[in-house]
């Protein structure tokens, strides 16, 4: 399946009217999102899991495009997620330092 692509409030949106849950077979972007806060019924599960059936016009000039219209929720952390460190096989452990250190590394100047 293609990527995914977020559209503008200014594309234009139009679906069969069989499919078509909203009035108009052809909308708005900003159209669409406000028919679905207002009056979400029956369709929300094909909205959200099967996609409706329609075609694209997107104000960056690529033509009508036929596709599916499907919402998703999506959530975004206030604070990004940590990162993880990696202990690989290869290096060991780091140690704290121990004020004995100094001392052991003068005992073993000889070597």
């Amino acid at each position: 399946m293609s990527e995914s692509i977020r559209l503008n409030q200014d594309d234009v949106v139009s679906m069969p009217e069989d499919d078509n849950p909203f009035e108009a077979s052809t909308l708005k972007a900003s159209e669409v999102y406000k028919e679905v806060r207002e009056d979400i019924s029956g369709s929300l599960e094909e909205l959200t899991q099967s996609g409706m059936k329609c075609e694209v016009l997107q104000t960056t000039g690529r033509g009508w495009r036929k596709g599916k219209l499907k919402f998703s929720l999506e959530f975004i952390p206030d604070e990004p997620e940590p990162a993880q460190t990696q202990n690989t096989e290869s290096s060991p452990p780091a140690k704290d330092a121990s004020p004995l250190d100094d001392l052991r590394n003068e005992l073993n100047l000889d070597k």
